[in-house]
């Protein structure tokens, strides 16, 4: 039987999240991924925003605050954590949207797969903190929650537009 560090297997349950991610967007082929909905005051992402607001996530969280390294993607600044809702038209295209979405998870993957353990309760390079504390390992279990969280967002959004998954 192989074994894994830690790092390793935190990188294979941040891919396995990506999974669902992945399995709502295959069934999302086909609509208006723009699309936001409203609900008295409340107004939904669309899944074009939580495609890019993903892609830049999972670079803030990992690629820099794990690897003090990152990809310069122009419009990653859009969907950051805070930002206001941009306009549609800054919107970069859905494919570039998701292909960055997939090149930032490989790089990610990369990084994690080959980081040693003895790193993981060394400071992240974002100065997040958490209730844990601000290490590495608290930052990439935190992408792992935060990847989940929007894979169910996703599954709402699919549901607002009239498709039942699960």
């Amino acid at each position: 039987m192989p074994t894994f560090c830690e790092s390793q297997i935190l990188a294979s349950v941040l891919d396995n999240s990506r999974s669902l991610t992945l399995f709502y967007l295959h069934h999302a082929e086909g609509l208006d991924k723009s699309k936001t909905f409203t609900l008295g005051d409340f107004r939904s992402n669309s899944i074009h925003w939580i495609v890019a607001h993903l892609a830049w996530a999972e670079n803030h969280l990992i690629l820099h605050g794990v690897g003090n390294q990152e990809l310069n993607v122009t419009w990653f600044d859009l969907f950051k954590l805070g930002a206001p809702p941009p306009d549609l038209s800054q919107f970069p295209s859905y494919e570039e949207t998701f292909q960055t979405l997939n090149l930032v998870h490989q790089k990610a993957l990369e990084l994690l797969k080959t980081t040693p353990d003895e790193t993981l309760n060394s400071a992240n390079h974002v100065g997040i903190k958490f209730g844990a504390g601000d290490s590495k390992r608290i930052i990439i279990q935190h992408a792992i929650r935060h990847e989940g969280a929007h894979a169910g967002h996703l599954g709402w959004l699919l549901r607002m537009h009239g498709l039942k998954i699960i």
